[in-house]
């Protein structure tokens, strides 16, 4: 369904072409491209995450090579000898040629003519528009622990690159389950994050916050049931702020 929506049914009629004229000609390629693709494939579908699919772009850019194939075959072995046959002069071919190039690129235009829309975010400030609502509400000095892309990089560069100069941390989250995250962390923000935090997720998140709370405030971007039973999370604009329980 993918390679539909992306090359068109002609575009996916001249990757197979290309494909199947490899195995033909030149199968180590035919069998180097096939287990590229395949073995990306496979990464993709079975990766655990909402955007999995987007690990399959290095499939498609093989495909595309297997169009740009299917469709050269196409032109040299079955348009060229049909424009022989079917012009007398050097103009007339010309003209032909001229004409079979244009058709060839209605396959890329009419790809462009109707994914650009979709992919045109131009006049999209949905993620700018978050970060600077979250920015006005966090207090400086506060720490921000970020909950899945979107509000994470939203945020990141808000922090980085809109306001350098901010003094809020933004710390991604689900990123704490890493060690080369929690390394970075206790290098880039030791009056932050403390020293030695625990491996286990859960209890990296814990520490953090008992480590700033009463220092600082520490907001969530999304609720987090595992801390309810320690704190209360109070909303304050797109944010939710971390209370001790009393």
């Amino acid at each position: 369904q993918l390679l539909l929506e992306q090359f068109n049914a002609l575009g996916l009629f001249t990757g197979i072409l290309g494909w199947l004229l490899l195995w033909g000609s030149h199968k180590r390629a035919f069998f180097f491209l096939l287990s590229f693709f395949l073995s990306i494939s496979v990464y993709s579908v079975t990766y655990n995450t909402n955007d999995s699919f987007v690990y399959l772009i290095p499939s498609l850019l093989v495909f595309s090579l297997c169009i740009g194939m299917g469709l050269y075959s196409l032109l040299v072995n079955q348009v060229a000898p049909w424009l022989s046959r079917m012009t007398s002069t050097r103009q007339q071919r010309f003209n032909m040629v001229l004409t079979a190039g244009l058709l060839v690129l209605l396959l890329p235009g009419f790809s462009l003519y109707r994914n650009y829309p979709q992919m045109d975010l131009s006049q999209d400030h949905l993620a700018y528009s978050y970060a600077e609502g979250v920015m006005k509400v966090a207090e400086p000095g506060s720490v921000i622990l970020a909950d899945t892309d979107p509000y994470i990089f939203s945020l990141w560069y808000f922090r980085y690159v809109v306001q350098p100069g901010s003094e809020v941390a933004v710390i991604g989250k689900p990123l704490l389950q890493y060690d080369w995250y929690r390394r970075s962390l206790e290098r880039t923000m030791p009056k932050i994050v403390p020293k030695e935090l625990p491996g286990e997720y859960s209890q990296a998140v814990l520490e953090i916050v008992s480590y700033n709370l009463g220092k600082r405030p520490v907001y969530l971007t999304v609720k987090d049931d595992s801390l309810l039973g320690f704190y209360t999370q109070r909303e304050e604009g797109p944010l939710f702020r971390l209370e001790a329980r009393r």
